[in-house]
């Protein structure tokens, strides 16, 4: 169980609930991050364009949590670094699974990462790595949002916790696929599947570990994990 003093934001009935604005705000800046990522990267760079991705979702977190950012980034854990590699693990049994399924059903796209991986020389390889890890911080941050977004809104229309729960994660799994669209190059269904069923998993790290200190340490091992592999 997630420690006592640990609880999902904004989820229990009597707590106060951020006020609108907070909650725009707070979903703009994560779209302006996917969006600096998505068009602009060539423009500026890749180091600017992912810091813009992280930076810009946790300014929309500072807004929205009025500057208590420990509601979601408390003092990490030994139990959240467990957490993290364990649902990590999980991941790398999936995504496997999920991807056969996909081929069966439909044609699908290549990962462009992985020519990416192919081109890159010994020297290049950590700050690939670096790189990497720090933009998958920014996706924890911009799914966060859309989750407690759509969670609070379900409890606003009388749902129970946990239905809301389950809602939210089910909305923010999807918002988080359709940001993947253009990197599959528009294989919807692949994208849904792929990309929103790891989704559900690096969320359930959230939901047990109860902060996003799991959640990201989850991505990140199993990408990390997976770029090894190919690299191997």
């Amino acid at each position: 169980m997630a420690s006592a003093s640990r609880d999902l934001p904004f989820a229990n009935d009597g707590v106060r609930i951020p006020a609108a604005w907070r909650w725009v705000f707070a979903l703009l800046a994560v779209a302006a991050g996917v969006a600096v990522l998505l068009l602009a990267q060539s423009a500026i760079g890749p180091l600017p364009a992912v810091l813009l991705f992280v930076g810009l979702p946790l300014a929309g977190l500072f807004v929205l949590t009025e500057g208590r950012l420990g509601l979601v980034l408390p003092r990490p854990t030994g139990r959240d670094i467990a957490v993290g590699l364990g649902f990590g693990l999980l991941n790398l049994v999936a995504i496997p699974l999920l991807g056969w399924l996909v081929t069966r059903l439909i044609p699908t796209a290549p990962n462009p990462v992985n020519d990416l991986l192919s081109q890159l020389t010994a020297g290049a390889v950590p700050g690939f790595f670096a790189l990497a890890g720090l933009q998958l911080v920014g996706e924890e941050v911009g799914a966060l949002i859309p989750f407690l977004a759509v969670m609070v809104l379900m409890r606003r229309l009388g749902l129970p916790r946990g239905a809301a729960i389950g809602i939210g994660a089910v909305a923010a799994a999807l918002a988080f696929a359709a940001m993947h669209f253009p990197t599959y190059q528009w294989h919807v269904l692949q994208a849904v599947v792929l990309i929103g069923g790891a989704r559900l998993i690096l969320l359930g790290a959230y939901l047990v570990a109860r902060d996003l200190w799991g959640a990201a340490i989850a991505h990140i091992s199993t990408a990390w994990a997976l770029f090894g592999n190919f690299l191997a």
